[in-house]
């Protein structure tokens, strides 16, 4: 089950789930700039660090989600290099 976040940035009214890892990083550095301002009122600042949590949490998925992708692409390329040659089977007639 997923929870669907809608960010509501800059009228940006997207869940969170469709961003791509670019432009949640994006909006993740935004939100933690403006979290850093010094006059930032506590209602505004507890939003900003649950849209920032939720961020975070989205960019660590996609991420994962990449090095699974590329674990499973390297491992599966290695096996094709290294497997030893497949030998003709009996029945094969590829004699010349």
């Amino acid at each position: 089950m997923t929870i669907e976040i809608r960010l509501g940035v800059d009228g940006d009214e997207r869940p969170l789930e469709a961003l791509r890892y670019e432009e949640a990083f994006a909006l993740l550095e935004k939100t933690l700039d403006e979290m850093r301002s010094d006059r930032l009122a506590l209602d505004r600042a507890l939003v900003l660090y649950e849209r920032g949590t939720a961020l975070a949490a989205h960019c660590d998925r996609l991420l994962a989600q990449a090095d699974l992708r590329v674990s499973t692409l390297t491992t599966s390329s290695f096996q094709q290099a290294v497997a030893p040659p497949r030998e003709p089977d009996a029945g094969d007639d590829d004699t010349w």
